[in-house]
């Protein structure tokens, strides 16, 4: 059986709204679409009859894609495995203060710039993988690796714009990338996924028309892209 992409994105859309308890009204949801696709300001609901055979649509392709999936809708982020993994690196540097800082005050200044230093990388690697929802990376890989590369590239990131306070925990996670493992992945598992993050901004490059977000990010797409070769070399031994 055959069914329209407009309307099957649409009931992925307003299934994941429920999934991620975030419901919407499904005219709410067709009257966007609406105006995305023809550019009307007119909503759809205000021809009850379009509204009504749309609605019906709309709701056959969420039983079938309900159908399709057995019912599951539960999701994994690939954004929780990069902050479960900042984490538990951010763990082992404040469990290390323990024994470097006998001052207790200084030991809590220095608990508080790492775990501002963690919510930075947190960030950079969240902005990677936001960007990278606009592509079906999140279907070809499991979420924890996705989500481990991206951090593993925003550390690279980091590391290379210099910013102050990322160096530690960037620096940990560099060690981890010259063991040759980071988290549970070898590190020639991770670095095609890298390019495939990576790849996610060339292509907003040479689209006529970039985003934005895109746009404001272009500058550092190079360099990040150098900075993460470079870095390959390292860590792989490479000459």
């Amino acid at each position: 059986m055959q069914f329209d992409d407009y309307d099957m994105a649409i009931a992925c859309v307003f299934l994941a709204c429920k999934a991620e308890e975030n419901t919407q009204h499904l005219k709410t949801i067709l009257d966007a679409a609406h105006r995305i696709r023809t550019g009307s300001t007119v909503p759809l609901s205000k021809d009850e009859e379009s509204m009504w055979k749309a609605r019906e649509r709309i709701l056959v392709c969420e039983r079938i894609l309900l159908d399709t999936m057995s019912f599951n809708v539960t999701v994994e982020h690939a954004h929780l495995f990069a902050a479960k993994f900042i984490q538990s690196v951010l763990k082992t540097i404040l469990d290390s203060l323990r024994h470097v800082h006998a001052d207790p005050s200084t030991a809590e200044d220095a608990s508080k710039r790492h775990r501002d230093d963690a919510k930075g990388l947190q960030q950079a690697a969240s902005n990677i993988l936001n960007d990278s929802l606009s592509t079906n990376m999140i279907l070809k890989h499991p979420p924890p690796l996705v989500g481990i590369a991206a951090v593993v590239l925003a550390s690279r990131f980091l590391k290379n714009k210099s910013q102050a306070g990322a160096q530690e925990i960037v620096e940990r996670i560099r060690a981890l990338e010259t063991s040759g493992k980071v988290g549970d992945y070898a590190i020639s598992e991770l670095l095609p996924v890298e390019d495939e993050l990576i790849s996610t901004y060339e292509l907003a490059e040479n689209d006529s028309s970039p985003s934005t977000r895109h746009k404001e990010r272009s500058s550092s797409v190079s360099s990040m892209e150098d900075h993460s070769k470079r870095a390959r070399i390292d860590s792989t031994g490479e000459n």
